[in-house]
C-alpha cells in the first residue's frame, strides 16, 4: 500500500512541478506573442498529464541494488570525480546527491544511500540515480548516458509544448494535407464538366447520407455495411458493396456515373455499376458532405472541425474557412454553415469563392434546411425550430422535446425524439405540419435513424428489442411501411 501511495505522490509531484509550469508558459506565450487565448484540449488534460506521471514514476521509484567493492578509500575517490557529490559520511557509509539531471532532481527526493556490507555496498534511492550510481561503482563510465539524458529530457520538453502549439496552428494538419496531395497524385483524373446529377439532397446529407437517387436507380446503404442498388420500385437489387464488419458507410452522393461514400476515414467513389472502387481522400472523418459545381465541400472532423473543400478527383485540398463548424448546407450558390466561437452560436453564410460572408442569425442551429421563406433545424434543446428568413424575429418552437432526426417531405416534417437509452438515436416516427400544428404519432419504432427521402419513399434505419437492424420504406403516396427486404 505505501509502495502505491509513493508512486502517486511521484506523479502528482510530476504533474504539479512539470506539467502545470509548462501550461502557465504556454498560456503566457498565446496571450502575449500570438495574441489570442490558449484552449486546453484532451489531449492537453489528459494525454500528455499521463506521459509525464508514468515516465516520472518508472525513472524515480525506489530501487536497491548491491555492488561488490573491495577498496571503499578508491570508491569516495571515484565518486567525488564523477557527477556525485557527497552530502553526508558516516562509518557505515555515504550519502550522495548528483549534480546531473536537471530540473528533476530539483522536484524528487533526489539523494542514494550507499551502505557498507561485506564485501561490497547496499545502494538504496530513486532507480535511475541507483542505476548510474552502479555503473560508476562497476568502472563504467556514465558521461554519455547523462548527456544522453539531458538531451532527451530537452527534446521531450521541446516536443510537449511544440505539439499542442503546431496542433493549434494548424501544423500537423499541413503535414497530412501535403501528404494527401501526394497520394492523390495516382488517383484517376475524370472530366466531370458536363454532369447533370450532382451530390444528394440537404436533407438526405443532414442525415448521414443513408440514400441518394439518379434518374434511373436508388442507392442505400443496409445494416451500415452493404451498399445497394434498385430500380425506382425497389426492384432489380444489385448488392455493389458487402461487408461484415470495419468503418461503417455513409454520406452517399452521386456524380454521374460515379457513386461517392464515406468509410471512416475514407472518401471513396465507385462506378454505380460497381465495377471501380477508389479512395480518393482519407486523412480524417468528414461530416456533412455537401457537392457543388466541382468542388467537395465538408466539416474536417481532425482540423478543429474547421471547413474544407477539394475538387471531385480529391485534388487541390485546402481550408475553406477558419471556424468551429457544427453543420453546413448549400442554397443558391452560397454555403450556411453553423459555428461556435467564443461560446456563443451563429449562423452564417458565404459565396463558393469564400467572399461576401454576412450573419444570418444568432443561434444554435443544426440540421438546417431552408425552404421557402424560412429555416428549419435543430436548436436549443434539441428542440425543432422554424424562423423566417428575412425578417428579424423570434424563432418558432415546433416540436418541444429533444428532436434526433428530421425530415421536411412535401408539406410535413417528418421526426424522431431522443431514446432514454444512451447511444442510439431516436425513438418513435412523428409528423407535424410546417407551421408545428398536428403533432401525430405514426409507428413507436426503437432507435430510429437516418431519414432520407428518395423518389416516392422515406427511408429509416430502426432496431427491435433484439438489436436486430432493418430498413424502412414509407410510401409517401399511401402512407404504408413496409421492411426493405
Amino acid at each position: 500500500m505505501k509502495k502505491i501511495q509513493n508512486y502517486i505522490f511521484l506523479a502528482i509531484k510530476g504533474v504539479v512541478y512539470i506539467y502545470l509550469p509548462a501550461i502557465v508558459l504556454l498560456s503566457i506565450f498565446y496571450c502575449f506573442v500570438l495574441g489570442r487565448g490558449f484552449a486546453l484540449s484532451w489531449n492537453l488534460l489528459f494525454f500528455y498529464p499521463l506521459i509525464i506521471a508514468i515516465s516520472i514514476v518508472s525513472n524515480y521509484r525506489k530501487k536497491t541494488m548491491e555492488i561488490g567493492i573491495e577498496d571503499f578509500t578508491q570508491m569516495e575517490v571515484y565518486i567525488e570525480k564523477a557527477s556525485w557529490e557527497i552530502v553526508d559520511k558516516s562509518e557505515d557509509g555515504l550519502l550522495v546527491k548528483p549534480t546531473f539531471d536537471f530540473p528533476f532532481r530539483m522536484i524528487i527526493e533526489d539523494t542514494v544511500s550507499l551502505k557498507y556490507i561485506e564485501k561490497g555496498v547496499f545502494l538504496e534511492g530513486p532507480r535511475y540515480y541507483v542505476d548510474n550510481m552502479g555503473k560508476n561503482l562497476k568502472g563504467q563510465s556514465t558521461l554519455w548516458t547523462e548527456r544522453f539524458t539531458k538531451i532527451g529530457v530537452g527534446i521531450i520538453i521541446v516536443l510537449l509544448v511544440l505539439i499542442p502549439i503546431s496542433d493549434d496552428l494548424g501544423v500537423r494538419w499541413e503535414i497530412n494535407k501535403y501528404r494527401h496531395n501526394k497520394f492523390v497524385e495516382n488517383v484517376e483524373v475524370i472530366d466531370f464538366e458536363s454532369v447533370e446529377v450532382l451530390g444528394n439532397s440537404i436533407m438526405n446529407t443532414n442525415n448521414y447520407g443513408l440514400a441518394v437517387e439518379n434518374e434511373k436507380y436508388i442507392f442505400y446503404i443496409k445494416d451500415h455495411f452493404s451498399l445497394i442498388r434498385v430500380d425506382k420500385d425497389f426492384n432489380n437489387e444489385k448488392v455493389l458493396i458487402q461487408r461484415s464488419g470495419g468503418n461503417g458507410l455513409a454520406s452517399l452522393n452521386i456524380v454521374g456515373d460515379w457513386i461517392y461514400y464515406t468509410a471512416g476515414q475514407e472518401l471513396n467513389r465507385m462506378s454505380i455499376d460497381g465495377s471501380k472502387n477508389e479512395i480518393i481522400y482519407k486523412s480524417s472523418y468528414l461530416q456533412d458532405v455537401n457537392m457543388k459545381n466541382n468542388w467537395i465541400y465538408f466539416i474536417n472532423f481532425l482540423d478543429e472541425f474547421n471547413l474544407y473543400r477539394m475538387d471531385l478527383n480529391g485534388r487541390d485540398l485546402e481550408k475553406f474557412l477558419d471556424v468551429y463548424a457544427s453543420d453546413i448546407s448549400i442554397y443558391d450558390g452560397r454555403i450556411i454553415f453553423s459555428h461556435i466561437k467564443d461560446d456563443k452560436y451563429y449562423v452564417e453564410s458565404i459565396n463558393l469563392d469564400g467572399s461576401h460572408r454576412r450573419l444570418e442569425f444568432e443561434d444554435k442551429a443544426d440540421n438546417l434546411i431552408k425552404l421557402g421563406e424560412y429555416y428549419y433545424y435543430i436548436g436549443e434543446n434539441y428542440g425543432l425550430y422554424r424562423r423566417d428568413i428575412d425578417e428579424n424575429i423570434e424563432q418558432d418552437l415546433l416540436v418541444d422535446g429533444q428532436v434526433s432526426s428530421y425530415a421536411l417531405v412535401n408539406d410535413k416534417i417528418f421526426y424522431s425524439l431522443f431514446s432514454e437509452e444512451e447511444g442510439y438515436p431516436g425513438n418513435g416516427v412523428y409528423h407535424v405540419e410546417l407551421d408545428g400544428s398536428s403533432n401525430t404519432s405514426i409507428m413507436e419504432m426503437q432507435r430510429i435513424e437516418g431519414f432520407a427521402v428518395v423518389g416516392d419513399w422515406l427511408l429509416f434505419n430502426s432496431e427491435n428489442a433484439q438489436y436486430e437492424s432493418s430498413l424502412n420504406k414509407m410510401n409517401l403516396i399511401t402512407g404504408e411501411i413496409e421492411v426493405v427486404e
